[in-house]
């Protein structure tokens, strides 16, 4: 039971994305994207913490597979054949938003001389207290040969309701936002070498 909740916090992350998702990315300067052809999956990958794969492992492969292959990346099954792996990490937090209004409407007060005055801090204070889901994604790009993090893309986003009805769709908005910023293309021409 404790895996199916861990599980599903781990989609709600995920899917928070599908709402206009603050992205950023980072790039290690020394690495050569444009010169990469092909890519794998790590072996474990950071959303299949319970030793199977999951619909949310599913759902990111569908969407990072579309996004590389439309920059002409070929995937390949044995990493020992690719440039670069590919891993996801997701997470969540609950997150709480105040937010502070004048309690009474001011026109009660001011009237029609409204902008005569200023607001006197002695008026009665109402506070909006909002909790929810914050879920971050990260899709990391390992250069295989050096074994290091050469690309990072990182989504972070509210989890709404319609994100969680239909998951493989936030997924897939929330992979197409980071990669939005990743500006590569796979290298041409590389077929025959022995890269």
């Amino acid at each position: 039971m404790t895996r199916i909740l861990v599980l599903a916090a781990t989609a709600l992350a995920l899917v928070a994305c599908a709402t206009q998702p603050q992205v950023r990315v980072h790039t290690d300067a020394a690495a050569d994207l444009a010169g990469y052809q092909r890519y794998a999956y790590v072996e474990s990958l950071g959303t299949d913490k319970a030793e199977y794969t999951t619909l949310l492992t599913r759902y990111l492969k569908e969407s990072v597979d579309r996004e590389l292959g439309a920059r002409g990346y070929q995937r390949v099954e044995s990493a020992s054949d690719a440039d670069f792996l590919v891993n996801f990490f997701v997470s969540t937090r609950e997150r709480t938003d105040v937010r502070e209004r004048p309690a009474v409407s001011l026109d009660v007060y001011y009237g029609y001389r409204r902008d005569w005055y200023g607001v006197w801090a002695g008026y009665p204070v109402a506070r909006d207290v909002r909790s929810y889901t914050e879920g971050t994604l990260h899709i990391d790009l390992v250069d295989r040969a050096r074994n290091q993090l050469v690309w990072e893309g990182i989504a972070v986003g509210r989890v709404t309701r319609a994100a969680m009805d239909n998951p493989r769709s936030a997924v897939a908005d929330g992979v197409a936002a980071i990669f939005q910023r990743y500006p590569y293309r796979a290298a041409t021409g590389l077929e025959g070498s022995d890269r």
